[in-house]
This record gives structure tokens, sequence and C-alpha cells, in this order.
């Protein structure tokens, strides 16, 4: 799964969470697997961690409380959005995560 790309259904995504300490939940598709995650914006944490990717979201349609997610991967923000070239990129948590 490492650096496949993420893609959204959500109009706007990854905008909302560009801001410092936002956060997106929502239904994304990392490669042809369809998942709803959180995605927390960590503007303090290291350049490749800010975009922590987390599970779940919601559980029997009730949101779960960020502390009790669990962290499965970053995401990576790349290109050039304005010109519509930008890229999410999944990096799941490993055993060098």
């Amino acid at each position: 799964m490492d650096g496949r790309e993420m893609s959204f259904i959500s109009h706007g995504m990854p905008f909302k969470v560009m801001k410092p300490d936002a956060e997106f939940g929502g239904v994304a598709y990392i490669g042809d697997c369809k998942c709803r995650v959180r995605i927390v914006h960590r503007q303090d944490a290291e350049k490749d961690k800010r975009y922590e990717v987390r599970f779940p979201d919601t559980e029997l349609d009730v949101k779960v409380p960020t502390n009790d997610t669990t962290i499965v991967g970053y995401m990576e923000i790349k290109g050039n959005w304005k010109n519509h070239e930008g890229k999410c990129i999944f990096h799941p948590i490993g055993k060098n995560g």
C-alpha cells in the first residue's frame, strides 16, 4: 500500500486539512480500496508525519473521538493544486513507521 494514491469523494479535499490542527472525516480510496478515515493535520509534527491517517472515523454512524482512533499511516500532499496537478499519497505505518 505504500506510495498509493489517495482520492476522496468529498468536495474540497484535501484543502480542509491544510489549516493547522484541522480534521477531516470522510470516504477515501487508497488505490481501489474504499475506506472511511479521518485525516488529522499535526502542524508541529515532523514534515513527513504532519497528516495522520486515522481509523475509524465513525462506528455505527457515531463519530469516534480522535483519541479513540488509531494512526494507520500518513498522507503526503504533492504537486501543484492550483494547476490541478496535486496528489495525495498514502504511507502506511510499518516496520520503519
